[in-house]
């Protein structure tokens, strides 16, 4: 279990699906074991507390990220928690989000990593609770059973 209150990020909102009425998150799951699409209101029938953030950035970033994440669809869960890279073969849910981000910003202008480089805590890995604590993050829904 990463370090943190938070532990998943539930990836990236990529689009509305009017036929579905949902939006659709593409998220780096462990069962099955691959970056997948879901529709949100049932990664939200997975958890009891969830959090919507925001990146503080452009909207051509953040569709940018949203197409790196989609380039993703298939790869398999990255168990290595402990490192992250942004063009892996493999990513875990808050590595995922991060090298979208990082990709999407040219290599570091967006970087979700509340604490870059390397740390006791999170060793070299970024967690979904540096994601929630970044400062270009923001919530913008907040809702705990």
């Amino acid at each position: 279990m990463p370090p943190g209150y938070w532990t998943h990020t539930g990836g990236i909102v990529a689009y509305y699906d009017d036929y579905a009425g949902d939006w659709v998150v593409i998220e780096a799951w462990d069962d099955p074991s691959a970056v997948r699409m879901v529709y949100l209101r049932d990664f939200m029938k997975r958890y009891d507390t969830f959090a919507v953030l925001r990146v503080a950035t452009t909207d051509d970033i953040r569709w940018n990220a949203v197409v790196f994440a989609y380039y993703q669809l298939g790869k398999p869960y990255d168990w290595g928690w402990y490192t992250k890279e942004v063009y892996g073969d493999s990513y875990y849910c808050s590595e995922l989000v991060w090298a979208a981000y990082m990709a999407a910003s040219g290599g570091g202008t967006v970087d979700l990593d509340a604490n870059p480089g390397w740390t006791l805590k999170y060793l070299n890995g970024v967690a979904p609770q540096e994601i929630y604590d970044d400062d270009d993050t923001y919530v913008v829904y907040y809702d705990s059973a």
